[in-house]
């Protein structure tokens, strides 16, 4: 297993384990349907919602601007910031897909980062590779590297010690700031409150320091009531950082007496989404519990995926809110195993989606013919290998769909060297590459002995 299947091996299974011991334990399960149907009402009544939220939030000092297109929503913080120069930022997944980031520093600004993962991935110029964990497929070495070549340390690959210089770095950067942006998980309407939780509690200090705070949420983020909220608050944590409650819970009614605060409510496609035949997609509350159990993920990594939204859902929110050929390309990544479907607490059929919205996907344009044909000619069969299901903890029943078609040259480079490093695989009298795909059935740690065994060919 190459070092960066390690890092993720490691983390998503670490999480998938300590979830299903706390869903278990909590009874987590159980509150799952409750969730599910006060979620898709809100995205129902949206419109309504919005309009409560936004009266009441206006009368309590809180500005809010309604964003049709990500251009939209960038120029009207970029306007509001006016001359500020610093800015701190809290993790958000919306303002990755804004690019709200990149936007501010080639004006000139200093935007930094304060999530732990979200500031390390910014000093290494890289973009979140999961959800929650967006520097997940790194190793502390990794980050002791990066620390010790830009900022002249000599820190250990310790993670206690790596952790300590980030605080140490960022405190700074509170106290310097004019301008704090933060994401919100939910917004309700009312009382009409945003509602935003994290572990570092630097969205706390990004939201009350600076003189001027930008909320920036999606138009999906919608609820109806904080009482209706509790249950996929609980849902959330539990599915994202395998916590009952995480760390840090905020809520935001009115700017403190020295602030001006905004809230941004970005649509950008995400109306189409709640109007659409896929509108179950809509319910995803980004917790990235698909993408700890997702085998391709496992593999590849959510670079590979694209820049914002990764896995089977990903392809979905793409759809929507990004590119189609982006969208295009993450669809064929997904084997519609569905092995994601029983760990999403929104309940979402994600492996359905998918292949429905693959249905209006030609095979990828930038394959060649002769691997266009090979696509459309593998394993449209239904079948089960009893062999490679009994060897799996997940049984999982194979639906009759095309097989994903070919990936880009972000696989070309990780099909052999992921799974079976070069070395070891090609043997000094060995004049042959061997490529073995045992399906969503297998799990990393059951190759050893046929990786063994293909060696020894």
């Amino acid at each position: 297993m190459s070092k960066f299947n390690e890092n993720v091996f490691k983390a998503t299974n670490l999480t998938v384990r300590k979830r299903e011991k706390l869903f278990r334990e909590r009874g987590l399960d159980a509150l799952r349907d409750a969730a599910v149907a006060k979620r898709t009402l809100s995205i129902e009544n949206a419109e309504t919602l919005w309009k409560i939220a936004a009266k009441q939030f206006n009368r309590n000092g809180i500005e809010v601007f309604f964003a049709e297109t990500v251009s939209a929503g960038n120029e009207f913080i970029s306007e509001h910031i006016g001359n500020a120069k610093r800015i701190v930022k809290g993790k958000s997944l919306t303002t990755e897909e804004m690019e709200l980031r990149q936007i501010l520093e080639r004006e000139g600004r200093e935007v930094v980062e304060t999530d732990l993962g979200e500031w390390i991935i910014q000093q290494r110029k890289e973009l979140p590779s999961h959800f929650t964990a967006p520097a997940i497929h790194l190793s502390a070495k990794d980050v002791a590297e990066m620390i010790n070549c830009q900022f002249g340390e000599t820190l250990p690959a310790d993670a206690h010690a790596l952790t300590a210089f980030a605080r140490r770095h960022l405190r700074e950067k509170f106290k310097e700031a004019d301008v704090g942006i933060i994401g919100a998980n939910a917004v309700c309407a009312n009382p009409a409150t945003v509602l935003s939780v994290s572990n570092e509690g630097n969205v706390s200090l990004s939201a009350r320091l600076p003189e001027k705070l930008f909320i920036v949420t999606g138009w999906d983020r919608i609820y109806d009531s904080i009482e209706g909220l509790e249950g996929v608050q609980r849902l959330l944590s539990g599915s994202a950082t395998a916590q009952e409650y995480t760390s840090y819970v905020d809520f935001f009614r009115k700017p403190l007496p020295h602030q001006k605060a905004y809230l941004v409510v970005l649509d950008n496609g995400r109306k189409n989404l709640m109007e659409s035949r896929f509108s179950e997609g809509a319910r995803c509350i980004r917790c990235g519990a698909c993408l700890n159990i997702c085998p391709v993920y496992e593999e590849v990594g959510g670079h590979t995926f694209g820049k914002v939204y990764h896995g089977g859902i990903g392809a979905l929110l793409t759809e929507f809110t990004g590119e189609n050929r982006d969208a295009a390309a993450i669809a064929s990544y997904c084997l519609r195993c569905k092995t994601c479907e029983p760990s999403c607490p929104m309940g979402i059929p994600i492996a359905d989606l998918v292949a429905g919205l693959s249905e209006s996907y030609p095979l990828p344009f930038y394959l060649s013919l002769p691997l266009r044909m090979m696509g459309r000619g593998w394993s449209r069969s239904r079948g089960r290998n009893g062999a490679s299901e009994s060897a799996s903890e997940r049984k999982k029943g194979v639906e009759k769909c095309r097989f994903p078609s070919l990936s880009d040259q972000n696989t070309e480079h990780r099909t052999l060297n992921t799974s079976f490093p070069h070395p070891s695989l090609l043997t000094h009298h060995s004049s042959h590459s061997v490529a073995v795909f045992l399906g969503c059935a297998f799990r990393t740690p059951l190759l050893k002995k046929e990786r063994k065994a293909i060696e020894e060919m």
